[in-house]
């Protein structure tokens, strides 16, 4: 089943496609999944709400000067990570030449001085990761779905590695996937606190993880929830539904005030 609109672009060996209807333009695998959508005129809009999930991992550390995305799709998260934090270092990297070639032309993301798209293995590029990352956004994908060895426990230690004082990893996971329940019951609770990781379920069937490099304290709801209405404002994107989710999935974390 294709999605809606017209087909604009379609790979040689159609793998990769990317449809418009109106103002939205979305990417898509073997026509069946939409990988990104984003508005032509405002690109900096999360308009899906597992990008809108890991928005907020940004959030709950210190405003950020170096990030990595691994895997990139159609660059929503990387225009708005660009808009909320103007002066931070943004590397994409997407093992998919392709991908990386269709974003300045049909998604609006190219390299600048402070944006760089990288083609490289995600896996291979961890290894060359500097040290001192404040945020690693993992949202790993081909057609067949999520990729294995993005949870694997030397993938994920020596990512955990690379971050700063401050920093977060950010994964971008399928629910209904044994790699997921494996990374969720027993690889988080018997290798970190239980206060360095917050799960947040988002429609669709997706799961966002947050790991942090070190615990977080106690968050009143109501001093998170003005932070979050001030990204609402600069991204031009509500967030409650995403919000109230990482209250429910969290409160340990989150306390009602």
């Amino acid at each position: 089943m294709s999605l809606p609109g017209n087909c604009i672009f379609q790979s040689t060996d159609q793998r990769i496609s990317v449809y418009q209807n109106g103002n939205y333009r979305m990417l898509s695998f073997d026509h069946k999944i939409e990988q990104s959508r984003i508005h032509i005129h405002k690109p900096y809009r999360p308009l899906l709400s597992y990008i809108r999930a890991m928005l907020l991992a940004s959030k709950l550390i210190c405003e950020p000067k170096k990030v990595c995305l691994l895997g990139i799709g159609g660059g929503s998260l990387a225009h708005s990570l660009s808009t909320l934090w103007p002066k931070c270092r943004i590397q994409c990297i997407d093992n998919d030449a392709q991908i990386i070639d269709l974003l300045p032309r049909y998604f609006l993301l190219g390299t600048n001085n402070k944006m760089h798209l990288i083609v490289q293995d995600a896996e291979q590029y961890r290894r060359a990761l500097s040290k001192n990352v404040d945020a690693i956004f993992i949202d790993l994908y081909d057609s067949h779905g999520m990729l294995s060895f993005g949870l694997s426990n030397i993938f994920v230690q020596q990512c955990f590695n690379q971050l700063s004082n401050d920093g977060v990893i950010v994964f971008n996971l399928w629910a209904d996937n044994h790699l997921t329940h494996y990374f969720i019951n027993e690889y988080l609770p018997d290798n970190f606190d239980d206060h360095q990781y917050l799960t947040l379920t988002v429609e669709g069937g997706n799961l966002i993880v947050m790991l942090f490099k070190h615990p977080l304290p106690s968050i009143s709801r109501a001093e998170f929830r003005q932070t979050v209405e001030s990204m609402e404002d600069s991204l031009e994107q509500p967030f409650q539904n995403e919000l109230r989710n990482l209250f429910d999935d969290n409160p340990l974390i989150f306390y009602r005030k």
